[in-house]
C-alpha cells in the first residue's frame, strides 16, 4: 500500500495540486443511481465484447478476485484475454491491484 510522503506533500504545495483524497474513508453504500449506472457500464462493455466476436461475462470470478466484466476468446479458455472493473468511486488500489492479477496470470 502507498502513501504520500512529507516531500510529495511539500511537491504538491508548491505545484498547487489538489491531492486525490484517500477513498478507502469514503466506504458509503452507493445509491441507487450509481448501481443503475454501474450495471448498465458493465452490461455495456459485455454487448461490445459480444459485437467482437469474444465471449463476454459480467462478475467473474477467479481466485479471491471479481471482475466486473471479462472477454475470452472462447468460453472454454481458462484465461481471460481482457478484464474490466467499472470505477466511479471506492478503492481504487484495490480495482488496479484487481487488473494487475489478471495481468499477472
Amino acid at each position: 500500500m502507498w502513501r504520500i510522503t512529507e516531500k510529495g506533500l511539500d511537491q504538491v504545495s508548491k505545484e498547487n495540486i489538489q491531492p486525490i483524497a484517500d477513498t478507502r474513508t469514503m466506504e458509503e453504500e452507493p445509491t441507487e443511481e450509481q448501481r443503475r449506472v454501474h450495471a448498465e457500464v458493465q452490461q455495456q462493455i459485455e454487448d461490445i465484447g459480444r459485437i467482437l466476436g469474444k465471449y463476454a461475462r459480467q462478475e467473474f470470478r477467479q481466485d479471491i478476485y471479481r471482475y466486473d466484466v471479462i472477454w475470452k476468446d472462447a468460453e472454454r479458455i481458462p484465461r481471460a484475454t481482457h478484464a474490466f472493473e467499472v470505477q466511479h468511486r471506492g478503492n481504487l488500489v484495490e480495482a488496479l491491484d484487481k487488473l494487475k492479477h489478471a495481468y499477472d496470470i
